[in-house]
């Protein structure tokens, strides 16, 4: 019986391969006929003719998977592809991915990652935004936070901007702390990568105007799969410092070495934290540390609550600044 339904299968492949349709078979039997479009964090995309929106299907229960377009397609050794799928009709653990080079055989929850080719920048661009609003009666508290997250995937490189605003107004004292991040990574053979970003901080909690960290890194992902990602990075980093006062600016180099550690297989909840050390090179002695978490829970049409903290410290701040500056945020944020 299982070979017949092989075979239907097959047969149902070849026809859909003119029709670019992508075939799911789930492990109770179930058989979902439409458009794959993207696999992340272990959750797959799919979306149907006859449903006003996308399903959303957890990747380690599909048995098995049949696709007709062109896709974008990363495996937890590392290896990059271009090109279709469809499971081994001997083994259905496995998959079969044929490229323009020819054909490679993967175990399916090998795949982490797995997008439709797009042409246009749009199909290949992600973002995220949150807003998170404070009001008290208290010695009179206002406070608004801000976020946002933006990132392009290519084959063998991504990039992904980030801004944080925290703004309060507490007895007529006003706090403002702006950060924001740019980067690039060039995406290696076997896990390996390359990385360079630059990280700008305004706080007036360390009195600075601007804290602007150039970041040149070789990185590792130690652990890539559909349940946990967790990546090691080690490099070099200029940082520059203009103070609010009358400080004298500050220019270093140091070393950088960061962690980085996503989680995803928790339901409807994903946990994000990086932390990145900086001991001097130039100033002896002066050590840097910047922590960040988020916990985020996700709610129908993309929408989600996130709880942040974020602490950076600096063992050799400016005169009568804190070593520390830390601060929690709650957010409901939207995905595109």
């Amino acid at each position: 019986m299982r070979g017949y339904s092989t075979i239907i299968l097959l047969i149902l492949f070849s026809v859909q391969a003119i029709a670019q349709i992508d075939t799911l078979v789930m492990k109770n039997g179930d058989m979902l006929v439409g458009e794959i479009k993207e696999l992340q964090t272990g959750v797959l995309q799919f979306e149907t003719d006859y449903s006003d929106k996308d399903f959303t299907i957890e990747w380690d229960k599909v048995r098995e998977i049949y696709t007709t377009g062109t896709f974008m397609i990363s495996l937890s050794g590392g290896d990059r592809i271009n090109g279709s799928i469809k499971s081994d009709p001997t083994d259905s653990s496995r998959v079969l991915i044929f490229e323009r080079g020819g054909m490679l055989s993967a175990g399916r929850m090998d795949i982490v990652f797995l997008k439709a080719v797009e042409n246009t920048f749009l199909g290949r661009f992600d973002a995220s935004f949150d807003l998170g609003i404070t009001l008290a009666k208290a010695n009179d508290l206002r406070q608004i936070t801000s976020k946002g997250n933006f990132g392009y995937m290519g084959r063998y490189w991504g990039s992904e901007a980030s801004y944080d605003i925290v703004r309060s107004i507490q007895d007529s004292v006003r706090t403002r702390r702006t950060e924001a991040n740019i980067g690039g990574r060039l995406l290696l053979e076997n896990s390996w990568y390359l990385n360079l970003s630059a990280k700008f901080l305004q706080s007036d909690e360390q009195k600075l105007k601007l804290r602007s960290t150039t970041n040149a890194s070789a990185g590792y992902f130690v652990v890539n799969t559909n349940k946990i990602y967790f990546g090691t990075s080690a490099g070099l980093a200029w940082t520059n410092e203009h103070y609010i006062d009358d400080t004298p600016m500050r220019n270093s180099l140091e070393g950088a070495f960061g962690l980085d550690l996503n989680l995803f297989d928790i339901e409807d909840f994903s946990l994000l934290t990086n932390t990145y050390f900086y001991p001097g090179i130039t100033e002896r002695g002066r050590i840097r540390l910047d922590f960040k978490i988020d916990l985020k829970y996700d709610l129908p049409l993309d929408f989600f609550i996130k709880l942040g903290y974020t602490h950076n410290y600096d063992n050799q701040p400016a005169a009568d600044v804190s070593e520390n500056d830390f601060y929690f945020t709650t957010t409901v944020g939207w995905e595109l």
